[in-house]
């Protein structure tokens, strides 16, 4: 799968589940009507080790990064052998990812409401951007102008021009 001549892939774990499932998209949790919701506020564990990337991972032209929100950790493997090439860590429910005409990949999550910068294979953190709305669930980059936007669950959708500085917020309306 090409996407605007892009040969790199970001999915979160939930999309491509869903889009197995033939479903549109990822939905928060549902429970039965009386029943206990799970929480997701809980606090986030420490020892879940450092992001690491095999070392040839950068050469790698297509890479696949899958989210896993259970773990708060990214998964990133090589597409063509489908071998696991490396683990972004720290994340607090990542849900979903986009990725930019570099190659960077852009990670959204949804329990605090960001969205951080990982350059192509790379394990250090670039950019962290702040979402205006709650519970982000999907962004896409526009490959000419490189604007970033991020929609919210909460209904907004931010818009970062150039993926910098301060976005411009749409709100659904009421």
């Amino acid at each position: 799968m090409r996407i605007q001549g892009l040969s790199r892939y970001a999915f979160s774990g939930s999309a491509a589940v869903a889009l197995l499932a033939g479903c549109g998209g990822s939905q928060p949790p549902v429970a039965a009507p009386g029943a206990m919701m799970r929480s997701y506020s809980i606090a986030r564990r420490s020892d879940r080790g450092k992001s690491w990337m095999a070392p040839d991972a950068k050469a790698i032209k297509e890479l696949l990064y899958i989210s896993d929100g259970a773990t708060d950790d990214v998964f990133v493997y090589d597409y063509k052998t489908r071998a696991l090439v490396g683990k972004l860590t720290g994340f607090d429910q990542p849900s979903s990812q986009c990725v930019d005409a570099k190659g960077d990949v852009w990670v959204l999550s949804y329990g605090n409401s960001s969205i951080t910068e990982y350059a192509h294979g790379g394990t250090q953190l670039l950019r962290t951007l702040r979402i205006g709305g709650e519970w982000p669930t999907g962004c896409s980059i526009d490959p000419t102008t490189g604007d970033l936007a991020a929609a919210a669950l909460s209904g907004t959708l931010d818009i970062w021009r150039d993926a910098k500085g301060t976005p411009v917020e749409f709100q659904e309306p009421q």
